[in-house]
């Protein structure tokens, strides 16, 4: 089964927010099972940024 709409606007979304180039990904030939594996892993590492931004920004607090 090919990937929804609503699963591609949401990877194309992470994608972007990443900074990745979404034309190197062919979102419309993905596969639901694809675009769900990629959408986990775009939002798991995104989760990370967003961690290491809260521990930057406490350590930076802590040092003054």
């Amino acid at each position: 089964m090919i990937a929804t709409v609503r699963q591609i606007e949401y990877a194309t979304n992470l994608l972007k927010q990443l900074g990745y180039d979404v034309e190197e990904y062919n979102l419309d030939g993905m596969e639901v099972w694809e675009i769900s594996k990629l959408i986990s892993e775009l939002k798991d590492e995104l989760d990370g940024q967003r961690w290491n931004g809260l521990v930057t920004a406490c350590c930076k607090l802590c040092k003054n």
